[in-house]
């Protein structure tokens, strides 16, 4: 039978590799590298003299089992280091100049004004948090989502937008589980809702029809019904809820999206005109978001949206689009008397954005513009390479978004400049509660707040000081003759030139001759006397 090497795995080869590693664990290992085929007479790594008492150190080595150095350098060591320096409050995230944390001293002139986040997709976060923690971490998702935003948000943080969606058969709650853990985890920051549709809802009856649809198939009698419970569904959640400011609708007619069902473009067009229809009747900003980066449909399909149904405000969430359109549809708004305001995210930041979305920051007017965290993907590069793996976008993060932002626009702009921009046109957009949030009179407020915070410990220090002092000056002013004398100082205790020995007792000192004599004289003469 022919014989095959042990290299192509044949019988041959396996009985040969079997009995070479027997014989290699039957050789005896060298005490200083630990590897076997010779002694410790015969390795290199011998040091000259012999092997001290205390063995060897190779502090050099970098691989290999058991070695302290090698684990260091493990991704288990790592990752374990760089969730300990993340959350410890030793390691704090650096903000963009001149922003300051609440507990930082405020001795340079912080901003004065307040700013929010423009949209935030929360619940998305908590749900990545809550796949990445898994059964190990014992915090919740929000809770982890709030000592993160604690810990990076500046000062002057009032709150954010978050986009959720909603179904009409379920309606919006305030108290349901989902807006209970966005709250959570915004706390004590304000939280303002923009709702929209869930893909469930108008969902169109003929996907299969091409042709452009018109205003008359959302009025037939097969959509009149459930049209109206949306109707309801929007009309409740603003009349009874001041945490609601806007609805929000979005637009993807790309490949992977199109397919799914429900995102079909006519079902996208129906809750998108719903929407608006909704937003101009309650007279409330409609946000939305249109996904497909290269898409011109969509730009085409908002454009004639606005047209028809001129909504008060519109907000252009999360834009990535080109320069061009972006200009086309604020020249629509200004034509149709509607306010069009345009939103930057985080990928602004990233170092390979797409030129175009680079380009748009630039072109889009100062008193347009937005700043958003937007999902769990626009995470802020900065952010990113402090946190590593641990990085996660929350609403605090809007320094670093306008940071980016001013950095894109040139040297005109800083990033306080864009932030507080950002700020009064979000008031300016939203108006009501979030003006009221975001107005100078609050900014005010919370910084009289950390002034007084800052005096109450100021005053607890000096107290403990002069408390101190009190209890000294008492004892002094006490009648020295009353006090209680000094305890007696310990004997000196005399070292030699070669220091103490241990376990050998210090001679005692001879008497002298005389003293001797007259000790005797007085025992014989008492001996006698008896």
């Amino acid at each position: 039978m022919p014989t095959y090497s042990a290299s192509f795995g044949g019988r041959a080869g396996k009985e040969k590799s079997s009995n070479t590693s027997k014989e290699k664990k039957s050789k005896s290992k060298c005490p200083i590298c630990r590897k076997s085929g010779h002694e410790g007479s015969e390795c290199s790594r011998r040091p000259e003299g012999g092997i001290p008492p205390g063995g060897i150190e190779f502090g050099s080595k970098k691989s290999g089992a058991g070695s302290s150095i090698a684990h260091k350098q493990s991704k288990k060591f790592n990752n374990s280091n760089s969730n300990s320096s993340s959350t410890s409050n030793s390691h704090l995230l650096p903000l963009p100049p001149p922003f300051t944390r609440r507990s930082d001293h405020l001795d340079d002139p912080p901003p004065s004004f307040l700013f929010a986040d423009a949209g935030s997709d929360v619940s998305s976060v908590l749900d990545i948090l809550s796949q990445t923690g898994g059964k190990k971490s014992k915090k919740t998702p929000e809770t982890e989502y709030n000592v993160q935003l604690t810990k990076d948000t500046p000062w002057n943080f009032a709150g954010s937008i978050v986009r959720v969606t909603v179904h009409p058969k379920k309606g919006f709650n305030l108290d349901s589980e989902q807006n209970a853990k966005i709250i959570a985890a915004l706390s004590p920051s304000l939280c303002w809702f923009s709702i929209g549709l869930s893909a469930g809802c108008l969902v169109s009856k003929n996907d299969a029809e091409d042709e452009d649809s018109d205003d008359s198939e959302f009025d037939g009698e097969e959509y009149s019904s459930e049209t109206s419970s949306v109707s309801e569904l929007f009309d409740s959640a603003l009349t009874k809820n001041d945490s609601v400011v806007s609805l929000f609708s979005s637009l993807d007619y790309g490949k992977s999206t199109i397919t799914k069902g429900g995102f079909d473009r006519k079902s996208q067009l129906r809750r998108l005109r719903t929407t608006m229809r909704c937003a101009h009747n309650n007279k409330v900003p409609v946000s939305v978001r249109l996904k497909n980066d290269e898409g011109t449909e969509e730009v085409e399909d908002l454009l004639n949206t606005i047209l028809t149904y001129k909504p008060r405000a519109l907000h252009l969430n999360a834009w990535s689009g080109t320069g061009e359109d972006m200009l086309r549809i604020l020249k629509a708004g200004a034509d149709a008397d509607v306010q069009v305001y345009v939103g930057f995210s985080g990928n602004v930041a990233f170092s390979k954005a797409t030129r175009h979305l680079k380009n748009s920051v630039f072109d889009c007017p100062l008193d347009r513009l937005l700043l958003e965290t937007d999902g769990p993907n626009s995470i802020p590069t900065p952010v990113t390479n402090a946190y590593n793996r641990t990085a996660f976008s929350h609403a605090g993060l809007i320094p670093f978004v306008g940071d980016a932002v001013a950095t894109a626009r040139g040297a005109e702009s800083c990033c306080v400049d864009v932030v507080r921009s950002a700020s009064i046109n979000l008031a300016k957009l939203y108006g009501g509660v979030v003006a009221e949030s975001l107005s100078e009179a609050k900014a005010s407020e919370r910084r009289a707040e950390i002034e007084a915070e800052e005096q109450a410990e100021e005053n607890c220090i000096d107290e403990e000081s002069t408390d101190g002092v009190e209890n000294n000056n008492d004892l002094e002013s006490l009648n020295p003759e009353l006090l209680p004398p000094p305890p007696p100082s310990p004997p000196k205790k005399k070292k030699t030139k070669g220091g103490k020995k241990k376990g050998v007792a210090e001679p005692t000192p001879q008497p002298d001759a005389n003293e001797l004599e007259e000790d005797f004289d007085d025992m014989f003469f008492n001996k006698k006397k008896l």
